[in-house]
């Protein structure tokens, strides 16, 4: 008989060999245990919860999530539960755990305030069944150390390796101002104080002022040396200029590079050859918790005018099913309970739903490519409310 419960301090340990098994099978388990994310399980005070499902009394399965508030999704602070840690047993696998812990927890982030989820999946297709959609889109770079182009940046940018947490609001500010190019879901507080710690991580300033920032590691691939870059963030051209010079110094002693950045950022200009592999990557998934809440939240297109009735069918969270009229009014929705639908009526699963706010696809394309059923002109009315949108996110929490 299996039981879903909230986690307790005393599950910790059962909750690393759990992690162990199905993360980490090759790591020493008593090393595993003094990494840092451990401490961060079932903590409510700090608005990290765990639910786990127990066998006869042991932890055979577990799912964590965390409220997140450091982002900006379509112009706005959306409350968003960060998942982490779904893990089951092998014994216990194909038995519906997962299922019956996110049947637990979607009730549960939503009466905490939290109007959509977010997490980075071992499967897609395994969760699409719970309703999430992929969102993110990122740049992986991979090139010859030798095929990287110097960049001359002005010499009043200075480039400064730290390990100074105390600099992690100013690198949050730094974050925000790249929402230029769409949502960003930043870094939190512990996550920043992590990564400064434990890398070579840089900013680099102009007259006092933060205005990019860099990460940077060496890992042995083989006999090759690969130096990999990541938390490109930069407020203009000048700044990145001067990124790319400091990855330039440091590739020299580096058989390959592999680079993290934005879809948007630049870095073809800076390659000598065409031999460079870029190619988009990107896995983490969205869904929606909560319809009403979220749609309040979002800023729209001003130019989005006209309306749509959306007939939602929602399985896990059973409290958005109905129907709504969406309204849009100078860059806002407003969003109303209706018993009618209209002659611009989309009938649409939380999947799909997912789908078409996330950004990634836009709904004309998810009407072209049959994932929606719906008129031409209603999917316009959508895309014109939901426009493609860079949900940029990170490879963790």
């Amino acid at each position: 008989m299996y039981q879903i419960v909230e986690g307790k301090d005393e599950d910790r340990d059962d909750f690393v060999k759990l992690a162990w098994k199905s993360f980490e099978p090759t790591a020493n388990l008593s090393e595993l245990k003094k990494e840092h994310w451990v401490n961060y399980w079932n903590q409510p005070e700090k608005e990290d919860w765990a639910y786990v499902a127990k066998y006869n009394g042991q932890l055979v399965a577990n799912l964590s999530f965390f409220k997140h508030t450091f982002n900006k999704i379509r112009g706005n602070t959306i409350p968003f539960a960060a998942i982490w840690a779904v893990a089951t047993e092998p014994a216990h696998r194909r038995r519906g755990l997962v299922r019956k812990l996110f049947q637990k927890t979607f009730p549960i982030m939503r009466e905490k305030g939290m109007s959509l989820s977010v997490l980075d999946p071992f499967s897609t297709p395994f969760y699409e069944k719970f309703g999430y959609a992929r969102a993110e889109q990122r740049a992986l770079h991979e090139f010859d150390a030798r095929f990287l182009r110097i960049a001359e940046p002005t010499s009043e940018i200075i480039a400064v390796e730290t390990d100074d947490t105390s600099t992690w609001r100013e690198m949050h500010k730094l974050e925000e101002s790249m929402t230029r190019f769409g949502s960003r879901a930043y870094h939190t507080k512990r996550t920043l104080d992590y990564i400064i710690k434990q890398n070579h991580f840089y900013y680099f300033k102009k007259d006092g002022e933060i205005i990019g920032s860099l990460l940077l590691y060496y890992k042995k691939d083989n006999d090759a040396l690969v130096l990999t870059a990541s938390n490109t963030f930069y407020k203009n051209a000048e700044a990145l200029a001067a990124i790319v010079s400091l990855v330039y110094h440091h590739a020299a002693n580096a058989d390959k590079v592999l680079w993290y950045t934005d879809i948007e950022t630049p870095l073809d200009y800076f390659f000598k050859e065409a031999r460079t592999k870029s190619k988009m990557i990107g896995s983490m998934m969205m869904r929606i918790l909560d319809v009403l809440p979220y749609l309040e939240l979002v800023d729209i297109p001003v130019e989005a005018d006209r309306s749509v009735t959306i007939e939602l069918v929602d399985e896990f969270c059973q409290w958005n099913s109905g129907i709504y009229q969406l309204k849009p009014q100078d860059g806002k929705i407003n969003a109303e309970v209706t018993a009618h639908p209209s002659d611009n009526h989309i009938k649409i699963d939380a999947l799909n739903l997912s789908r078409v706010i996330s950004g990634l696809t836009t709904a004309t394309h998810l009407r072209g490519f049959g994932l929606i059923d719906c008129s031409l002109e209603v999917a316009r009315r959508l895309e014109a409310m939901f426009p493609a949108n860079s949900f940029y996110t990170y490879q963790r929490f």
